[in-house]
């Protein structure tokens, strides 16, 4: 072989020296990507089952403060199914009246001007009335 074959022989390279230390950086520049993303992921991974655990815990707790609420409804039930009897405290005074409570607006129904929660002194027989239909309460 002469000269001229050999150096048809000869390849020439297509990447030069500069451009593989280039790639070699990019290369290890997109590692270092990946591994701080496996951290990251890691981090993740134990942020989430924190969360997790917290949300059990929470979701206990709710589940806690609905059976408390259950007990409370049915504690309230009871309580208010056992009516109070306030005609032990019914006393006529001297007048004919009888202290009341009023528990619902009497003005629709007697045209009177009380308000709830008021405590009034009237007649006996209105006061019964609204007594029997649980507009007032007796007090002492």
């Amino acid at each position: 072989m002469d000269k001229k074959e050999k150096a048809k022989e000869t390849v020439q390279p297509e990447i030069t020296v500069e451009q593989l230390q280039t790639e070699n950086g990019a290369l290890k520049d997109r590692i270092t990507e990946l591994e701080a993303k496996e951290l990251s992921a890691t981090e993740t991974a134990a942020e989430r089952n924190t969360l997790l655990n917290e949300n059990q815990v929470l979701k206990d707790r709710v589940t806690e403060l609905e059976t408390e609420n259950a007990d409370l409804k049915t504690k309230i039930e009871d309580l208010s199914a056992e009516e109070i009897d306030s005609s032990s405290f019914r006393k006529v005074d001297k007048d004919g009246n009888v202290k009341i409570k009023i528990l619902l607006a009497p003005a629709g129904r007697w045209f009177l001007p009380y308000n709830v929660g008021q405590v009034v002194s009237h007649p006996a027989n209105q006061a019964d009335e609204m007594v029997e239909l649980k507009y007032a309460e007796y007090v002492k």
